[in-house]
């Protein structure tokens, strides 16, 4: 990727990696090329002679002026023409109508407007979804960024060919409800995850894959179905911590202590098979993507098929590197299919590594596949070493719930029995998810007591004691769920959960 640009706009060039990267695709992005000089382009995407996307450095100039959403603003733009080439558009982007007696106006022109509202409208909404999920916030800053354009760029508000300034911040608008709603989901999912409700999480990933097919969120919805199935297995028959990937998030596991029941057979096995189908689907997006393939290889591990589950694992590129998690299930797999060399080297591997879970793993499997296979001794054992999951919260920090503020902007109907409500802005997330007689509400809230984002892992258990559940990428508490960047706290997320 080659970007012609001062050395100040490197920032321009990692926002675009960044973007492309969450969009899922095995496809490299485009070539990105800022335009220097005097320019009748604002921003485009063109398929001949090559994929390109073209930006003007005025645009980053605009984007600038937006003060603390200056990245917000530019996410937008470089999302939105991404997802003109990930969605296989034929001409150029939504910035495009700058261009005035060129091909591209010509393409334009012969294009009908159904295609290009049509085009224009799945761009807006996928690229703000995808500029939520790669972190940025760019709620309110679409409208205002359009109609800044149309001002700097002295364009008129009618256009031969495309839709006027007033359709098109008023679509803008439309998309980034869209967006936001679905964005709005995708937290609640994933909170409902983080709380062991996988039937739930289910429901609002179900949704998801409607609207937004995405590698992340078909892995997201395995991710659901799979944890499920093992929450329905007897503890027994799952000693092993699995390293279930939920992408950008965490790597659930919940020790299970409920007795196997024949009748859950066939559900667990419905579980799995949905799982399996929703993780090939994610990578046939993009062959390349490590927690899909490292989730399929539990899965087939669970069904009994052990070649499999080492065969994918051993279909990943990084094979002088392989990560923790893809040395732990290919260790378990060749335990269960009885090459205990192989195994241990894995398992050995993995804790060197420090991956999660894998101390009491490598412990286990020093048993031997006998060991692991007797009940009654493997349930024995379990309870001597539980894993850290299972603490107590030492000190629950929250009290009275934050309210929603104002009036809710987000309110959907997921399914006949669930439902979400709630406001989600730059400033303020405060949603609630009804499922049946669950009712989920989730608050962000800037600190509490001497936490706040970048505190240290150190600091958060100096200040709130050990969580409940304890894992990479979050800690669960009483009443809140803190999430890290690394070592840092990216984000304080405040619950309260009714069942």
């Amino acid at each position: 990727m080659r970007v012609s640009a001062p050395a100040q706009n490197n920032y321009v060039r990692e926002m675009y990696q960044k973007l492309s990267l969450t969009f899922g695709e095995a496809r490299n992005p485009p070539e990105l090329i800022i335009v220097q000089g005097k320019s009748d382009l604002i921003a485009g995407y063109f398929t001949s002679p090559s994929p390109t996307i073209k930006l003007d450095q005025e645009i980053i100039d605009i984007c600038r002026s937006f003060g603390k959403d200056s990245t917000n603003a530019l996410a937008v733009i470089l999302s939105h023409e991404l997802a003109h080439f990930y969605r296989r558009h034929d001409w150029c982007g939504e910035f495009a109508f700058a261009v005035r007696g060129t091909a591209l106006s010509q393409n334009l022109k012969n294009a009908s407007n159904t295609n290009r509202s049509a085009f224009e409208s799945q761009a807006d909404v996928d690229g703000l979804f995808n500029a939520c999920l790669s972190g940025y916030r760019p709620f309110g800053a679409y409208p205002k960024l359009l109609a800044k354009i149309y001002d700097v760029y002295k364009r008129p508000d009618k256009i031969p060919n495309y839709p006027t300034k007033k359709e098109r911040i008023e679509s803008a608008k439309a998309a980034e409800q869209q967006a936001t709603e679905g964005y709005a989901v995708f937290l609640t999912a994933n909170t409902w995850l983080q709380l062991s409700n996988y039937e739930v999480a289910t429901q609002h990933f179900d949704w998801l894959l409607k609207k937004f097919p995405s590698r992340e969120i078909f892995n997201n919805a395995g991710v659901a179905q799979l944890l499920q199935a093992l929450s329905l297995k007897a503890r027994h028959e799952v000693p092993f911590i699995y390293p279930v990937e939920l992408d950008s998030r965490s790597r659930l596991f919940t020790p299970n202590t409920r007795s196997g029941l024949e009748d859950n057979d066939r559900k667990i096995e419905v579980l799995l098979k949905t799982a399996q189908r929703n993780f090939e689907e994610a990578l046939r997006k993009d062959p390349d993507y490590t927690p899909a393939c490292v989730n399929l290889a539990c899965v087939f591990d669970l069904l009994g098929n052990y070649e499999a589950a080492i065969g994918k694992i051993n279909e990943l590129k990084s094979q002088r590197s392989l990560s923790s998690n893809a040395l732990t299930i290919r260790a378990i797999a060749y335990l269960h299919n009885e090459q205990m060399e192989k195994a241990n080297r894995d398992f050995a591997e993995a804790q060197r590594l420090s991956g999660f879970g894998t101390t009491h793993n490598f412990a286990l499997a020093q048993k031997g596949l006998a060991f692991v296979q007797n009940a009654s001794e493997v349930v024995e054992w379990l309870e001597k070493n539980t894993p850290t999951q299972s603490f107590v919260s030492t000190k629950p920090p929250l009290g009275t719930f934050k309210a929603i503020s104002a009036t809710p902007t987000i309110k959907l109907a997921l399914n006949p029995t669930t439902t979400l409500s709630g406001i989600l802005t730059t400033g303020e997330l405060s949603l609630e998810s009804k499922s049946n007689a669950k009712v989920l509400k989730i608050s962000k809230i800037l600190s509490i007591e001497a936490l706040t984002v970048g505190s240290s892992k150190a600091n958060v258990k100096e200040v709130l004691g050990l969580p409940i559940k304890e894992n990479p990428t979050y800690w669960l508490y009483d009443g809140l769920i803190v999430n890290f960047d690394g070592d840092a706290v990216s984000e304080l997320l405040q619950y309260q959960l009714k069942e």
